[in-house]
């Protein structure tokens, strides 16, 4: 379950860019002065926090193989992600939110 948890919070930064692409709520540039923006941005710093933490705690732990972990990360990340949104606001959030 731990494993899970950072894997989903590590890859962060691809449901951001996700939800970056919905109507209304764009940030093109990853660094508009616009609420959302900074909202966005922050709240992936947090997460990316939350997904540090945990892996540090599972490698200290030494009960499971790192190296795996992180190939599955990568290769998570590099999949990209497609969750049939279809630049909808609406079911982007509610996908981000049960994520969450």
């Amino acid at each position: 379950m731990l494993v899970g948890n950072m894997l989903t919070e590590d890859a962060f930064s691809t449901y951001q860019t996700f939800v970056n692409t919905f109507d209304g709520v764009r940030d093109e540039t990853a660094s508009s002065p616009c609420p959302w923006a900074i909202w966005t941005q922050a709240w992936s710093a947090e997460e990316n926090r939350h997904g540090d933490l945990l892996q540090t705690y599972l490698y200290l732990s030494g009960r499971v193989d790192m190296l795996m972990v992180e190939k599955t990360l990568r290769y998570s990340i590099g999949a990209g992600i497609d969750v049939g949104a279809e630049n909808n606001p609406y079911m982007g959030f509610l996908y981000t939110l049960f994520q969450e």
